[in-house]
């Protein structure tokens, strides 16, 4: 706690703004800033706000590497925008995941313009999972799956439910056996929520 508080004082001293904004103006940073906790209380929301007007701005889509992409929906989540998180899953245009996945990958490409709008090939790698961590958020957050106890011995079951879905099923395999979860709307928009809990663990 010591060590993130001079952390803290030490990064907002050197990168952020007398407007409570970070000097270099780009997605990734401030969500970086945000997932660790690096901003006070009045930097938080100004980063926040702006965190989404660049995500706006670039027509919801993404604009990150590596090093912020495992924490971006999270990020929005976890500040009240869930619904530019949805806009970032659903985008179809470049760069998101969709794209990729109109554009024919079955895998995870290096680059979120491996294959560009105009259809030529560039020279990354196509089976290169850094961008796949979403696929942990997907099984968190819509899924619904987190552990609260090491192994999964006890964990939570809370999806939340997209307006673009209607049914997801999500299975971790945990050291007890399948979890699984599986949500569907029926036609009276009710949720139906069905469970696997393995033996020795607890929901």
């Amino acid at each position: 706690e010591g060590l993130h508080k001079k952390i803290k004082h030490a990064f907002q001293k050197a990168y952020v703004t007398n407007e409570g904004l970070l000097m270099n103006d780009y997605q990734g940073v401030y969500v970086l800033a945000l997932a660790f906790e690096l901003l006070n209380e009045e930097q938080v929301k100004s980063s926040v706000k702006r965190l989404v007007e660049l995500i706006e701005q670039n027509g919801n889509r993404l604009d990150t590497g590596f090093l912020s992409v495992p924490y971006i929906m999270d990020v929005l989540c976890r500040y009240g925008y869930e619904d530019t998180a949805f806009a970032l899953l659903f985008q179809t245009q470049c760069p998101s995941w969709l794209y990729e996945v109109n554009n024919g990958a079955t895998t995870i490409w290096e680059s979120w313009d491996s294959i560009k709008p105009d259809g030529k090939v560039g020279s990354f790698s196509f089976n290169h999972y850094a961008f796949g961590c979403v696929g942990d958020w997907l099984a968190r957050y819509i899924g619904g799956i987190s552990p609260i106890a090491p192994g999964y011995r006890t964990f939570r079951v809370s999806p939340h439910f997209p307006d673009q879905l209607d049914f997801v099923q999500t299975t971790f395999e945990s050291i007890n056996g399948h979890i699984h979860v599986e949500w569907k709307i029926n036609a009276d928009e009710e949720v139906l929520l069905s469970v696997t809990v393995p033996p020795n663990t607890e929901a």
